[in-house]
């Protein structure tokens, strides 16, 4: 897995195994539980893949869906949910996120969804340069996506902890 992940949580000492196992994959792997930090970091960083766990965050994870989208960000979303979170499910999805997913759930699923996640984020990148616009399967687009596609200026990982 050689991809780009910003795990956004509130408790992000729980993702500590979780950024760990990513690492080891091949991940380059951010965490935060602060909005205006996510929002930083994805405008800042190449980020192929935001994992957003909305088991506690609920709305608020929604709201970084959505600013991404407002943003124009090719970054992909996937949602961590929990059991009982079908209207969070339904809306996220109605948002532009890339999957969701039943938590607990098999890291070789997720590590497929992960890569499956950079692949769009890498097509729609391809599909900018050609038509100056990004469309994904949820019918959303954004324009001016060149500046924020760029390769990341930072050479090594960065795990921010909040």
């Amino acid at each position: 897995m050689t991809c780009n992940i910003l795990i956004f949580e509130k408790k992000v000492s729980r993702t500590g195994s979780l950024a760990s196992w990513l690492l080891k994959k091949g991940g380059r792997v951010w965490e935060t539980g602060l909005q205006d930090e996510a929002v930083d970091l994805l405008q800042s960083e190449d980020i192929d893949v935001v994992l957003v766990d909305v088991r506690e965050i609920k709305e608020e994870g929604l709201a970084l869906l959505r600013k991404i989208k407002d943003l124009g960000l090719p970054t992909e979303v996937i949602l961590l949910t929990a059991p009982g979170q079908i209207a969070l499910s339904i809306q996220g999805m109605k948002l532009g996120a890339f999957d969701d997913l039943l938590v607990p759930v098999d890291v070789e699923v997720l590590a497929a969804r992960i890569e499956a996640a950079a692949g769009r984020k890498r097509q729609n990148q391809r599909v900018f340069k050609v038509t100056g616009r990004v469309s994904s399967p949820a019918g959303l687009s954004g324009p001016g996506l060149s500046e924020r596609a760029a390769p990341s200026r930072s050479g090594s990982p960065v795990t921010s902890r909040a």
